[in-house]
């Protein structure tokens, strides 16, 4: 743990009028691409300590990150944007020497979903703060371009991000939807402690069996999700965030629990054995077991009208026949010794046709004889 005195430029403020910190920088040390940074506390002179996030880089790519972040809280302010899911800008340093530093609030720190899951009450709050971020970024004209556990802050409940050195101005639509499959790839890990495979370039990878996963776990995180792991195309934050107000609010009761199983499911499809064709009046087979019931076409509509589907539905059994009287004499067919058709039409059963027939050729073999 190490103490410093930092001078920044507030955020709109001159040159002449620096502000001097005191940083109380933790143990915790980060090396990303193109900068450094710390945990730590701050105060200005005489003034309360705040949680802190302290940036340094060095040379002609660490500056410009940090000059991208620097503009983009500036974007954000004047566009009046609600700033507490990015942390608030305290101060900036961007020397000509190339050398830069960045002072910023922090909620929470990074977190390990490698070691603990987020129970379902405690996903909610993360997925509103996430897509409402995303959406504000968007709404701007910006896109994140990185987003993974390393860049987002947690402090129970509440999520932050923590990185917009790599913001993109004039954001093209495929990298505003890389956004959005990034966003529910992350939420995904919190939830399962696995890293997921949306947005992965193995053309072989198929994220599918996540949903599946969720379904069974996060039902409400997996009706949230459902259009990005399904649909053709990607839906945007603002569809995302319509969909989460239809997700029940919850007490978060507990904090990380055991991971539950995960194994996903293997990207070849395992062959299965050959099957006799189907005759067209043979009724159609059950869903293949292994496949959650919640995951089906009623998936969207249960969530949409309050009503959790449990199971699939089933098709209406066909009328039974009544039963052959036991017993007695076998009853005759009504109208026998005729039969009468749909349309009252009446024609010789055959029971009694068939044999008269014959009794015929009979007598006239015998008259020819």
């Amino acid at each position: 743990m190490s103490t410093q005195r930092t001078v920044v430029l507030t955020p709109f403020g001159a040159e002449s009028d620096p502000v001097e910190f005191t940083v109380l920088l933790e143990d915790g040390r980060f090396v990303r691409d193109r900068y450094e940074a710390w945990y730590g506390k701050a105060r200005r002179s005489g003034g309360p300590w705040f949680p802190c996030f302290f940036k340094s880089a060095a040379g002609t790519y660490g500056v410009r990150a940090l000059s991208t972040e620097v503009a983009v809280y500036s974007g954000l302010r004047l566009a009046d944007r609600d700033t507490g899911r990015f942390g608030e800008l305290i101060g900036f340093d961007l020397r000509e020497d190339r050398t830069a530093r960045l002072l910023r609030t922090r909620d929470g720190q990074f977190p390990e979903p490698h070691r603990k899951a987020l129970t379902s009450a405690r996903l909610r709050q993360p997925a509103e703060d996430l897509f409402t971020a995303l959406h504000a970024l968007a709404s701007n004209g910006y896109a994140l371009r990185r987003l993974t556990a390393e860049t987002v802050f947690l402090d129970g409940g509440r999520l932050q991000l923590a990185d917009l050195s790599t913001v993109a101005v004039k954001a093209e639509p495929d990298q505003l939807a890389a956004d959005v499959r990034a966003a529910a790839g992350l939420l995904f890990t919190l939830a399962s402690g696995q890293r997921s495979l949306l947005g992965s370039d193995d053309p072989r990878a198929d994220p599918r069996p996540e949903l599946d996963w969720l379904a069974t776990h996060h039902r409400d995180l997996a009706m949230l999700l459902e259009p990005v792991y399904r649909a053709p195309a990607t839906p945007t934050t603002g569809d995302l965030l319509l969909r989460l107000g239809a997700w029940p609010e919850h007490d978060p009761d507990g904090g990380p629990v055991t991971l539950p199983d995960y194994a996903p499911r293997p990207t070849a499809p395992s062959p299965r054995p050959p099957q006799a064709p189907r005759r067209p009046d043979a009724p159609a087979s059950s869903p293949a077991p292994g496949v959650p019931d919640h995951v089906d076409r009623h998936f969207e509509d249960g969530w949409a009208t309050g009503r959790r589907p449990l199971a699939r539905s089933r098709p209406p059994e066909p009328a039974r026949q009544p039963p052959a009287p036991a017993g007695g004499r076998p009853r005759l067919p009504d109208g026998f010794p005729f039969l009468i058709d749909e349309r009252g039409n009446r024609r010789p059963h055959p029971a009694v046709l068939w044999p008269a027939l014959f009794v015929l050729v009979v007598l006239i073999l015998l008259v020819a004889l």
